[in-house]
């Protein structure tokens, strides 16, 4: 997969980011699903207001390039892309004097505390200014309050973010390695690198990592084919997983086996790996009757009770099957352009897709634990860009997470479809999203170096705590974060 895509990344060196836009080219008809158009006036609002993220380093946002690795996921620059992905208008960093402004209250907050990955020799450009920005749905009641718990800042980018089943660790993927954190702190407590499997020179980006469920090791998905499960508390490498023909792009863990992983791979492969007897049991191929196009597997969502398996695909299919016996159940179709996150609702009977296209769709099945075939519940439509990841919040998936190359995460009710916030908290792609199984916290991973650690609650709790701006629900409302100068 990466062969084709030589040229292009040798510019990356040499050219500013330029933000991408997926060519439509096939597709199921329109007229077959619900589609939810962006809340009126609301990309104004943000609009008005992109100078809420200034000060940060150069080359982590919409100056100079980052030297990003090339992924199959979208990062900073086009030039990763397929060649059919080419540039659209550059968000200002600056409003424009002709912005309008919203009618609405704002909030100043107070400095959040930074966690760095080298604090003593790390730290934001000096100065002053606002950090993130809620902007909430005019049309529709607000019911979620966001508040930034943690920063973390890297070396390089943020390709993947994962909390333990527990809810009380976090972990982080980057270039050679993956780092584990108290949630409630900040504090790093573990960074595994495997220093005699990695190359010196150069990048290697570890793309997906995975908690067990009983939280004592994380696998991790590595650009250099191989699959590794560490021991947290040791730090140690208990084992690696050659197999594999291409890149690693999604790890997942069996929900009620610690020694079973589900790994899927741009060779088009889902592998089902057994730890304590350090081989693979199993190996799922994608049927593609198609040979022009290429089916390499993108994301990988297991079922929460444990009997199916979802992948999304470069293809633009997402494709079912029964983990004990490896048979394919089904091959959902319809979006218009690679699809790049899968993720299983906690109630297991939908699934939720993000794709190249720019939306986001949910689809239902019959029972969940009688998976046979699904079907397009909705398609959601309101991201500016390609929608990179995707969740649902427990315990009932109320809420869909979505991060994408337009900069933005945005919560989405899934009874009605339409938006309920935008949250603006980094300066470069959104490339990975994650919720605590226990709710409360979600997270965010970025090519703008960062992930960040974000808490969420319903308004009614938000207000008794005196975090909610006291707005009426029928106003526009900005919410802004000034900026933490002392990492």
């Amino acid at each position: 997969m990466k062969q084709h895509y030589e040229e292009e990344i040798a510019q990356l060196k040499h050219k500013v980011e330029e933000y991408g836009g997926p060519s439509f080219t096939s597709g199921a008809s329109a007229a077959a699903m619900i589609q939810f158009p962006t809340p009126p006036n609301l990309e104004n609002e943000l609009q008005g207001f992109a100078s809420g993220f200034t000060n940060l380093p150069a080359a982590h946002g919409m100056g100079e390039p980052s030297n990003i690795p090339y992924m199959k996921r979208p990062l900073e620059d086009e030039s990763t892309y397929p060649r059919n992905v080419r540039a659209r208008e550059e968000i200002p960093s600056r409003p424009h004097p002709s912005a309008p402004q919203p009618s609405s209250i704002v909030q100043v907050r107070p400095p959040q505390n930074n966690t760095s990955e080298a604090a003593s020799k790390k730290s934001e450009a000096p100065g002053t200014g606002f950090d993130w920005l809620v902007v909430y749905n005019p049309k529709a009641s607000r019911s979620i309050a966001i508040d930034l718990l943690h920063t973390i800042v890297h070396d390089n980018v943020v390709c993947c973010v994962r909390f333990s089943h527990d809810g009380k660790l976090f972990a982080t993927g980057s270039n050679k390695v993956a780092a584990v954190y108290n949630v409630r702190t900040g504090e790093k407590i573990a960074a595994m690198v495997d220093t005699d499997g990695v190359v010196q020179d150069g990048d290697q980006y570890i793309r997906s990592v995975a908690f067990s469920p009983d939280g004592k090791y994380l696998a991790t998905g590595c650009e250099d084919q191989i699959f590794r499960v560490w021991d947290i508390s040791t730090q140690k490498l208990l084992a690696k997983f050659p197999g594999h023909s291409q890149d690693i792009y999604s790890v997942e863990f069996m929900p009620t086996n610690s020694n079973q992983v589900v790994s899927g791979s741009g060779d088009r492969t889902i592998k089902i790996w057994d730890i304590a007897e350090k081989k693979c049991i199993q190996t799922l191929e994608v049927d593609n009757t198609d040979a022009g196009k290429d089916a390499g597997i993108t994301s990988v969502s297991v079922s929460p009770n444990g009997k199916y398996i979802a992948a999304g695909s470069l293809d633009r299919t997402i494709r079912l099957w029964d983990a004990t016996t490896g048979k394919p159940l089904d091959t959902l179709e319809g979006h218009r352009d690679s699809v790049y996150s899968v993720s299983f609702a906690p109630d297991g009977r939908h699934l939720i897709s993000g794709s190249l296209d720019k939306t986001i769709k949910v689809w239902q099945f019959d029972s969940s634990s009688d998976i046979q075939r699904g079907t397009c519940k909705y398609t959601i439509l309101g991201h500016k860009d390609f929608v990179l990841s995707v969740a649902g919040t427990p315990p009932d998936g109320r809420w869909i997470v979505s991060g994408s190359k337009d900069r933005s995460v945005q919560f989405w009710d899934s009874l009605t479809g339409t938006t309920q916030l935008m949250l603006q908290g980094h300066k470069n792609s959104v490339i990975s999203v994650a919720i605590s199984p226990h709710g409360t916290y979600f997270a965010t991973g970025s090519g703008d170096y960062r992930a960040r650690i974000w808490s969420y609650s319903n308004m009614e709790d938000a207000a008794a705590k005196g975090t909610a701006s006291g707005t009426s629900s029928s106003a526009p409302s900005l919410r802004l974060s000034e900026k933490n100068t002392s990492d």
